[in-house]
């Protein structure tokens, strides 16, 4: 893909029961693998990170995923059965060392803590190629809600941020 190539060993636990949900438990230290995402988010190939996958599948109901990266992206994703394919209906991103809530609704959903963050790292987001635009499959943005433990704006340091956005 685009973010992520390479091989590596996945370790991976299946919970097969009559009266309960279909679990699976993957994880991976991901040696062998690159990713490809910015900033402490990026891997060599020759680095491990440890990455967890969950997935709780229940009859006649959606399926249910959740992955974590390195204990700095965590993320609960609701997918639904449409015509034999999973369709992405809903997703919460967390940033950071926290746990993704599964989403309130359809949409996207953006959480976490953010130890530091400039505006150059902003401008650099929002100058990119795709102009800015954050998009996760078709999901509509629905609401961000990050702390920021130190928010360096030009000329004005700002600490303890909370940046609560629900678009209208």
């Amino acid at each position: 893909s685009k973010v992520v190539n390479g091989s590596t060993d996945v370790v991976v636990d299946l919970d097969f029961r009559i009266d309960a949900p279909m679990l699976l438990h993957a994880q991976s230290n991901l040696l062998g693998v690159n990713v490809l995402l910015p900033d402490q988010y990026a891997k060599a190939a020759n680095q491990p990170k440890k990455f967890t996958l969950d997935l709780t599948a229940n009859d006649n109901q959606p399926l249910k995923l959740k992955m974590n990266y390195a204990q700095q992206l965590d993320v609960a994703c609701i997918l639904e059965d449409e015509n034999d394919s999973f369709q992405l209906v809903g997703a919460n991103i967390s940033l950071g060392a926290g746990v993704a809530a599964w989403p309130k609704d359809d949409g996207l959903y953006i959480s976490g803590n953010i130890p530091v963050l400039s505006w150059e790292k902003i401008k650099s987001y929002t100058d990119s190629k795709e102009g800015g635009s954050a998009k996760l499959g078709d999901l509509t943005l629905r609401e961000i809600d990050v702390q920021i433990g130190k928010l360096n704006l030009p000329s004005f340091p700002l600490t303890s941020v909370r940046l609560t956005i629900v678009p209208d």
